[in-house]
């Protein structure tokens, strides 16, 4: 199962639950390109580009899309139209948050992230209205996570999934 969302949407935190519920493993995309090339996201930015960190994103999603897993994808793979045929062949959710409410949760060293508020409100706004459309297209299930504990969160899609036949069968 794919977990959307842009950053700060929660993905790691309810993908978690989610994966402890279902008794499958869980994997955070971020995590796994660290642990793969000794470097976070931000600095893979950095060294080569942010095209160069969506195609390791990429390779990320095609990978994990053949596992029992919960994965927590990166907020980029929509993007392309790879990702998206992809994405079609998988359990997918995506969580949907305002921006105002991200803004509040996403300051970390490991994303690569405008140091400016301003800018980095209109660069979360000009992302979600761009993504937001590709993950309600991907996904079979959008949650409005406004507000929402992950808790909650995480019975909403297991339950989902459990009635969509469980989480390591393609739609």
């Amino acid at each position: 199962m794919v977990l959307l969302g842009l950053m700060g949407a929660g993905k790691s935190t309810v993908g978690r639950l989610v994966a402890q519920r279902l008794g499958v493993p869980f994997v955070d995309s971020d995590a796994q390109l660290e642990a793969r090339t000794g470097r976070t996201a931000a600095q893979l930015q950095r060294d080569g580009g942010r095209a160069h960190l969506h195609e390791l994103e990429q390779v990320e999603l095609a990978e994990q899309a053949e596992r029992t897993v919960v994965f927590a994808a990166a907020a980029s793979v929509a993007d392309t139209a790879e990702g998206r045929a992809v994405l079609e062949r998988c359990r997918t959710v995506a969580l949907d948050v305002p921006v105002g409410e991200l803004l509040g949760r996403i300051r970390s060293a490991h994303r690569p992230l405008p140091e400016d508020d301003g800018e980095l409100a209109e660069l979360l706004a000009a992302q979600h209205r761009q993504r937001m459309g590709r993950y309600r297209r991907a996904a079979e299930l959008v949650l409005d996570a406004a507000g929402r504990n992950p808790e909650e969160l995480a019975g909403l899609i297991v339950a989902h999934l459990h009635a969509a036949g469980g989480v390591d069968h393609g739609r």
